[in-house]
């Protein structure tokens, strides 16, 4: 017994539990007074997963290049309904909440954790790739909860996807309010026969009807299953092409050829984008190789607004077993177009692969490309190696060449070809790719030298 002399706090609480062998008698108790910071937090999980939802439905068609300055304000004020308007902007003043108390107890100094400072987020920082902001928080909601459960209730099984997850499913409570209103409703207080006061504190009953109110009843969360977005969905069409490889074609080098003249952005964008829904539904059946795309999209997937966008020469006439050498020369042909107006189109791949090189390794590579003649092969095929880099795991230490032969190799180009593609990157690590290949285009763009 404790004589009851101050108001009743979580910390006070903890000490009452902790004095009386909480860690043997009362483990479940002890743990959420301890950890009684993290819980209020777990109430606000489906709204960030809906935040996430709703974000990886807007961009899963879309251009991300276009959006790499766009502010969480300025998406919702234009891009947004105005009926969406309000929640969305509540959901993102709760993740913004969390992430800062994320920061304030982790004890680990990642990246992530410093690189956002609580400044005004851009629309893409809280789209759920890996590693991100609102991954990291989606994990430690669904880890906390899940948690609790297993400390409470070891032998719950009741598991549901991060998709199934509703109010209902996710611990709700304030500790500072509900926890000390159920211990001051089991604390019976005793007159001595000196006078004196003393208090009783019914802790296990306290520690049953917490569990029961707040816990019981709730499920696991397979957090495996939570939102991901993929920045670089090469990963996803590497595995479909190589499936299907046998049924695919390249296209004829006068057909890249004029892929690579084409000038209008936005055209090659759409058209990409276009490339993408076919290719989701491919997956699930590859269908007519001989079909015209055009015509695949009309009847067979009756898209007559997205084949529109195939209304371009070349692709007009294309045909199903072409999509990937389609997919590989207009994404070369959008990051030519992207780098000549001075904007990065490789925001997405790791900051390892852009290091820069010397000033006299430059003059060599310069005077390399002048007389190279198969430099718009070269410009596709480098660039398809660099989308990769993440699928094949490369790392930024291999040379080039190394890696480059392989890759090669794996898509069946010829040994007299592939010698050639290598001649430039000789004695050239991997740090530098990117840096390489934009002097390959800098070389066939004299105004950008």
């Amino acid at each position: 017994m404790w004589k009851f002399e101050q108001r009743m706090t979580i910390q006070l609480l903890t000490h009452l539990v902790e004095q009386e062998g909480g860690k043997e008698k009362f483990p479940v108790l002890l743990e959420l007074l301890r950890k009684h910071q993290h819980v209020k937090y777990i109430q606000h999980l489906p709204r960030i997963l809906s935040l996430q939802q709703r974000l990886v439905h807007f961009f899963h068609y879309t251009d991300l290049q276009d959006w790499t300055n766009v502010s969480v304000t300025q998406f919702a004020n234009y891009d947004l309904p105005e009926e969406e308007k309000s929640t969305f902007l509540e959901n993102v003043r709760l993740f913004h909440k969390i992430w800062t108390h994320l920061k304030e107890t982790s004890s680990k100094s990642s990246s992530l954790l410093l690189d956002h400072d609580g400044a005004e987020y851009k629309i893409l920082d809280l789209l759920p790739k890996e590693p991100s902001i609102v991954r990291a928080v989606t994990k430690y909601l669904v880890k906390k909860q899940n948690d609790y459960i297993n400390s409470a209730i070891p032998t719950e099984n009741r598991n549901i996807k991060a998709g199934e997850v509703r109010p209902c499913h996710v611990i709700t409570c304030n500790p500072e309010q509900d926890f000390l209103q159920i211990a001051i409703s089991n604390t019976d207080y005793v007159i001595n026969e000196d006078g004196s006061e003393s208090t009783n504190y019914n802790l296990k009953t306290l520690e049953n009807q917490l569990v029961n109110r707040y816990i019981s009843e709730k499920p696991l969360i397979d957090i495996q299953t939570c939102p991901i977005f993929e920045f670089n969905a090469v990963r996803t069409l590497c595995k479909f092409f190589t499936t299907v490889k046998d049924q695919l074609e390249p296209l004829k080098t006068n057909d890249k050829e004029y892929i690579n003249e084409l000038r209008f952005l936005n055209e090659i964008s759409a058209a990409l984008a276009t490339l993408k829904i076919a290719i989701g539904f491919l997956q699930l059946s590859f269908g007519h190789p001989d079909m015209l795309l055009v015509d695949y999209m009309k009847k067979e997937l009756r898209m007559e607004d997205r084949a529109k966008h195939l209304d371009l020469p070349v692709l007009r006439t294309s045909k199903v077993k072409h999509i990937q050498c389609l997919w590989e020369v207009l994404s070369a042909r959008r990051s030519v177009l992207l780098v000549e107006m001075n904007q990065n189109p490789f925001f997405m791949i790791d900051k390892a692969f852009h290091a820069t090189i010397s000033d006299d390794v430059k003059n060599t590579l310069n005077t390399k490309f002048s007389v190279y003649k198969n430099i718009e092969l070269f410009i596709t095929e480098l660039h398809d190696l660099i989308m990769n880099v993440d699928s094949i795991e490369a790392n930024p230490h291999w040379s080039i060449e190394e890696t480059f032969e392989p890759f090669l190799e794996g898509k069946k180009v010829d040994d007299s070809c592939i010698t050639d593609l290598l001649n430039p990157v000789k004695d050239l690590k991997m740090e530098n790719i990117i840096f390489v290949w934009k002097q390959a285009v800098h070389s066939r763009t004299p105004a950008h030298l």
